[in-house]
């Protein structure tokens, strides 16, 4: 697999590095109001710190398989949170989170497998977790919820989080039909890591990448690999004019690779291996330096700029494809017109063009 590469500019804290915060007197207002929301329990509906609706950091997770069938979206259950997750105390001094030093609200969750080894499955279950539970972390910039092999349900519950810039929910596994349009209003990211989720739904279940992401504009490392996506590539990635590092191996993503793409000035590292891509190869730009292994099991993508006609992929020979991109047509087609008339007028117009019709008659 391709791995991911950290964008030169995105957050100094990246998963798995996260510091803690040195723990302060008191208590910051908001950051004990969020957390006091996120450790209620939804089995009761008990309110929050400041009495808002229930929310719940994912806490102890049920491990026992008949309770899990039972509850499957309860998570305050008989595993053990960290250690620092205490009744009281600073919450931004717990461990896995960090908030502002200015406002004192919470500012970075880091959950990176933080039950892994505590949770038990059940045949082909996992326990469900509703996004919109941070939902009320307005100041979050970086949310890490890797690793957990969760149900992950609402992803439109994350599209008020105005500041996020690092979101990670590798391995796990979304429900409801695929990726929602939704995150293209999360303008502010920078960092996508949904590799390595069942998108989708069940285990053969499909979706398709929402065009909406290319309102991303501002996102420099995106990964989309390991999942069952389908459909094409949007075009409108060509909208994300700051991304580094964009992989969309394995999947089943299908059609030709957008000539648009081909704008991408800072693009570092891309991979579309193992999908059912099709047509040309582009080699203009920065996919000019890309190699073979970045575009290896799709036998029917192949190079258009042999001088013999003809290639060789994936070890067999294939004819050059009448795919290629179109600003080419229409550059040849405008110059061939140009010429044409450039003649006419010289023929018809110059008095040696003239002299030389005569000539002719």
């Amino acid at each position: 697999g391709i791995l991911l590469i950290p964008p030169r500019k995105s957050l100094s804290s990246h998963a798995g590095s996260l510091s803690v915060a040195p723990p302060r007197a008191e208590w910051g207002t908001s950051s004990k109001q969020e957390i006091g929301r996120a450790r209620a329990s939804p089995a009761t509906g008990e309110e929050g710190a400041d009495g808002g609706h229930a929310a719940v950091l994912p806490a102890p997770w049920e491990t026992e398989c008949a309770a899990e069938r039972r509850r499957r979206s309860e998570l305050l259950r008989e595993s053990k949170a960290p250690s620092s997750w205490g009744d009281g105390g600073d919450c931004c001094s717990w461990e896995r989170i960090m908030c502002d030093n200015t406002t004192h609200r919470v500012s970075r969750l880091n959950l990176f497998q933080t039950y892994q080894e505590n949770l038990q499955y059940c045949e082909d279950e996992c326990p469900n977790l509703n996004l919109t539970i941070f939902s009320s972390f307005r100041g979050l910039q970086l949310l890490n919820f890797s690793g957990h092999h969760a149900c992950l349900q609402n992803f439109e519950g994350l599209q008020g989080l105005s500041k996020l810039k690092y979101l990670d929910l590798s391995c796990n596994s979304f429900q409801g039909g695929g990726i929602p349009g939704s995150v293209g209003k999360l303008v502010s990211l920078e960092v996508i890591n949904l590799n390595g989720n069942n998108i989708g739904g069940t285990l053969h279940s499909t979706g398709e990448i929402p065009e909406e992401m290319g309102n991303l504009s501002h996102i420099k490392s995106l990964n989309l690999s390991n999942n069952f996506l389908t459909g094409p590539i949007p075009a409108t990635f060509a909208n994300m004019s700051e991304i580094e590092s964009l992989d969309l191996s394995k999947n089943r993503l299908n059609g030709l690779i957008p000539w648009q793409l081909t704008r991408l000035s800072s693009l570092e590292v891309f991979s579309v291996a193992y999908n059912n891509l099709s047509g040309c190869l582009p080699d203009s730009g920065q996919f000019g330096s890309f190699d073979t292994d970045c575009y290896r099991g799709n036998n029917n993508l192949r190079s258009c700029t042999s001088s013999s006609g003809h290639v060789a992929w994936n070890g067999t020979a294939g004819s050059v494809s009448d795919d290629s991109d179109p600003i080419l047509y229409v550059v040849t087609a405008v110059s061939f017109v140009l010429a044409f008339l450039v003649t006419i007028t010289f023929v018809f117009c110059h008095s040696f063009g003239q002299r030389v019709i005569l000539k002719l008659w």
